[in-house]
């Protein structure tokens, strides 16, 4: 996964989320990958000075549909 932190543009948000770490830490909470990768990306989308509502809104539908692929809440 390419690491966000080198990206042109980033962090230039207090809510940008780099998915690699984000990816890092989930895993080493013991989710496993197969459900840590696409919640680390969705969560580096996640930028809501950014996004419209709507889209913040199938974003979250999203993770949500991961968390019940888990089987419980994914820590944040």
């Amino acid at each position: 996964m390419l690491h966000a932190h080198v990206l042109p543009g980033f962090g230039l948000s207090p809510h940008d989320v780099c998915p690699a770490c984000e990816f890092a830490r989930l895993t080493e909470l013991g989710i496993p990958e197969e459900i840590a990768l696409p919640t680390a990306r969705l969560r580096g989308l996640l930028a809501p000075d950014d996004l419209p509502k709507r889209t913040i809104k199938v974003i979250r539908k999203e993770l949500a549909e991961l968390e019940k692929l888990y089987g419980q809440k994914i820590p944040s």
